[in-house]
């Protein structure tokens, strides 16, 4: 009996034997179990930015938010009351340089024959027949532009068959000026203003009153100091500023 015992261990130790060792230096290794992260976890392909979240060409800035070409003229600053009206008006060639391509000359005044002139570009420059006032000289720049202002009742001179193109033109003879061509343009005129409370109101000559009254109620003149000035002359800057006004209400 104790040899067949004897013979059962000393098999069984030859049994341990022969299994591979399992244990390594620094801990315990699971063979076939690797930690290694599968290949299924990398970050697949179609997580990568898709292209369609770069950002697209329509929101790039249009070309109609571009600022407008700066002004040529050198007594404009940029920060004047009156930058953006006589802007404007350059633009639409309503009016131009005086005396010079880089000089605006804002505080210099404007003439009867200006402020015709600019109407007449207004529609186009059409062919008139000739002026028939007797200070209006055939050739003369304004010319042409006196002579169908006149025809269609928008003008009707000074007196004495006379039209003083050169002349210096008032606030209120602008405004009446105004008055008849958005009339001939079919606007509506009937619109007015209680002027009371401008404290010179007394000071408009009657042929104006109506154009004033209108102008002040379309806003296209606001006066300064709680007066109108109807017989101050009208600078070039407010020129602008009213011309504009008066175009970009009606536009």
């Amino acid at each position: 009996m104790n040899n067949r015992f004897f013979a059962t261990l000393l098999a069984l130790n030859m049994a341990l034997a022969a299994l591979p060792a399992t244990a390594t230096a620094g801990g315990r290794d699971i063979p076939g179990n690797e930690v290694t992260a599968p290949s299924d976890t990398e970050n697949p392909d179609d997580t990568e930015n898709p292209d369609d979240t770069e950002k697209p060409d329509d929101t790039e800035k249009p070309d109609d938010t571009e600022k407008p070409a700066p002004l040529p003229f050198t007594d404009v600053a940029a920060d004047a009351w009156y930058h953006d009206e006589v802007q404007y008006v350059y633009e639409k060639g309503m009016m131009r340089g005086d005396g010079s391509p880089s000089r605006f000359n804002p505080n210099g005044t404007t003439t009867r024959g200006m402020i015709v002139t600019i109407l007449y570009r207004l529609e186009g420059e059409p062919k008139a027949a000739p002026s028939t006032f007797d200070d209006v000289e055939s050739g003369k720049w304004y010319a042409d532009a006196a002579a169908w202002a006149a025809a269609n009742g928008i003008v009707n001179g000074v007196g004495g068959n006379k039209f003083q193109p050169e002349g210096t033109i008032t606030r209120q003879d602008f405004a009446t000026i105004l008055h008849r061509y958005a009339g001939f343009k079919g606007l509506d005129v009937a619109q007015r203003a209680n002027l009371s409370s401008y404290a010179d109101a007394g000071q408009v000559d009657a042929y104006a009153l109506e154009a004033m009254q209108w102008a002040v109620k379309e806003g296209l003149i606001a006066g300064s100091y709680g007066l109108l000035d109807p017989a101050g002359s009208a600078t070039r800057a407010q020129s602008a500023a009213i011309l504009a006004r008066f175009c970009e209400r009606d536009a």
